[in-house]
């Protein structure tokens, strides 16, 4: 038989279940992340100018070491695009599971991401004039909205287990 719950423990299992939606369906930015980067060093390599920067930084730096490289041309460009698959996966499969619950997606994906943030600071442009460049701001922007967006989804997180304990604290 089917046990009613207190109007309280009921009060309490609706929020928990509210914010476990929104961390559930926030977390698959995680996702647009490997999807941009994917899309940015594709318009790259094939010559379309200004979308550079919406690529993750590792994966330009690897595409444009790759292109000064004795590689053919072609072949250069051809592991830097597989490069960019392979983070678009990562990023993708992070996601996906961070979407069904498993916080510690969300956690390596906060954590790479943020290192990726941090390498566009100590990579070329460190120390240099090229913070001046429009690329240089195109990716601080992006990466900005993307880590202000990893942190609502830990907001996200942070209440759905707060109203966990709360219903589990509730008679």
């Amino acid at each position: 038989m089917a046990k009613h719950l207190s109007s309280e423990k009921q009060a309490a299992l609706n929020h928990f279940e509210r914010w476990l939606k929104a961390y559930q369906k926030s977390s698959l930015l995680i996702l647009s992340i490997g999807l941009l980067s994917f899309l940015g060093i594709l318009f790259t390599l094939t010559g379309t100018l200004g979308f550079s920067g919406l690529s993750l930084v590792i994966v330009r730096e690897i595409a444009d070491l790759l292109l000064h490289t004795s590689l053919p041309e072609m072949a250069a460009k051809a592991l830097g695009i597989a490069t960019a698959m392979a983070f678009a996966a990562g990023f993708a499969t992070l996601g996906i599971f961070a979407s069904k619950g498993k916080e510690w997606c969300y956690y390596l994906g906060l954590g790479l991401y943020l290192a990726d943030f941090l390498l566009l600071f100590l990579g070329r442009y460190a120390f240099s004039w090229s913070v001046l460049e429009v690329e240089f701001w195109i990716q601080f922007a992006i990466h900005l909205v993307f880590a202000l967006a990893f942190g609502l989804v830990g907001f996200y997180l942070f209440k759905a287990k707060k109203a966990m304990k709360v219903y589990n604290e509730t008679k």
